[in-house]
């Protein structure tokens, strides 16, 4: 059964002409190159095999596959030439392991003059791997090494310690101002994606990242296209429309973020443009230091079950939110269909306006989605999780 693009349009109110996408079969505007609900080429579309039940033939209906006698006689003789070498290699390996004496080390000796009486003062102080003598030394009495004196540490003992270090943290000071006029504040100097670089307000209380439309426009925000999907932001003076994004890298002096969810609002001030909320903290204990004016980021020792630096909670909110943006508009879209199906003469204009503005929306929201599944991805973040 082939499927073709089917082309819909209104010539007595000259409405825009519409083509029927071949595998979703939504409306798509003509001159579209891609359907933008499930991204198919319209001019590469090549006719697929449909499935019996697509036919009106249920799966119940569909004959079970029968194997050939050829096609039983070799799957047979294949399970059977499996079994014998499985069991050939058991005994075999059972052979190995009763003639071989467990204390038993196969070890090369080099020749005697190859190797050389350690000295017996001077030690490396960073081997890198633990001495293990294999050659019993002849040496005469008078030439073998001191024994070890008290809080004289062996290579081996230096070693075995060093094996157990912990990483090294790193810990940043970074200055910031202490006033927004009269009103005591932290602020300090931010760089997004290694290139912008403004003073932001360390805000405690603030779940995420919050940055103005004008830092948002020196940042590409609205040019990059990378989902820029617009939501009402709630705060104490009530909602306003605002613009819900990911910036790709945060920076504050040494202490340095990826993947920041971020709300892009109004200026809330000319001292600041914007907030670094709770997000950017979660790998660094911070301390203020008001005497100094500066603020010290230490860094969190690395943690297994937080991949890329966010716990399970931050994970699945995450996903959440953008999964909940993506779902509201396809159902949205879908009551607007109906509508205009509904309505006589195909549809009222100004559901036509609504679909588009939802669609966009719809599209925005994929991307975000999209992005945060290829950053889970890059730090194996579990699928129950998503």
């Amino acid at each position: 059964m082939k499927h073709c693009a089917a082309t819909i349009g209104n010539p007595i109110e000259g409405s825009h002409t519409t083509t029927i996408c071949p595998a979703c079969r939504r409306k798509v505007q003509e001159d579209r190159q891609d359907c933008p609900y499930c991204g198919v080429v319209l001019r590469k579309w090549k006719p697929r095999l449909v499935p019996m039940h697509a036919e009106g033939v249920s799966p119940q209906q569909i004959p079970a596959p029968v194997p050939t006698p050829l096609q039983m006689t070799r799957l047979i003789t294949c399970l059977v030439l499996g079994l014998v070498l499985l069991l050939g290699y058991q005994k075999w390996n059972r052979s190995q392991v009763e003639t071989t004496p467990a204390s038993v080390t196969v070890r090369p000796s080099p020749p005697p003059t190859a190797v050389p009486a350690p000295p017996a003062e001077t030690q490396p102080s960073q081997p890198t791997q633990p001495i293990q003598p294999t050659v019993a030394l002849s040496n005469p009495p008078d030439q073998q090494p001191a024994p070890l004196q008290a809080g004289q540490a062996s290579v081996d003992d230096h070693k075995l310690d060093g094996q157990g270090e912990k990483p090294k943290l790193n810990r940043y000071e970074v200055p910031f101002e202490a006033y927004e006029g009269t009103a005591k504040r932290i602020i300090v100097s931010v760089t997004f994606n290694d290139s912008v670089t403004a003073p932001m307000l360390l805000d405690t209380g603030a779940p995420g990242m919050h940055i103005s439309h004008k830092l948002a426009e020196k940042l590409g925000v609205f040019r990059m296209d990378e989902g820029t999907l617009v939501i009402k932001a709630g705060g104490i003076g009530g909602s306003a429309p605002a613009i819900r994004t990911i910036i790709d890298k945060v920076q504050v002096g040494g202490a340095s973020d990826r993947f920041i969810p971020t709300t892009v609002t109004r200026s809330i001030s000319d001292s600041f443009e914007g907030l670094i909320g709770l997000d950017f903290m979660a790998k660094y204990s911070i301390t203020v230091d008001h005497k100094k004016k500066v603020l010290v980021f230490e860094e969190i020792p690395p943690d297994q079950n937080s991949p890329g630096g966010h716990d399970e909670q931050w994970w699945r909110n995450t996903f959440r939110e953008f999964n909940n943006y993506r779902d509201y508009f396809r159902k949205y879209i879908e009551a607007v269909d109906k509508r205009i199906m509904d309505t006589p003469f195909g549809g009222d204009a100004r559901f036509e306006g609504l679909k588009r503005a939802a669609e966009w929306q719809y599209t925005q929201a994929d991307k975000l989605l999209g992005r945060l599944e290829h950053y889970a991805g890059e730090h194996v973040v579990p699928t129950h999780w998503r």
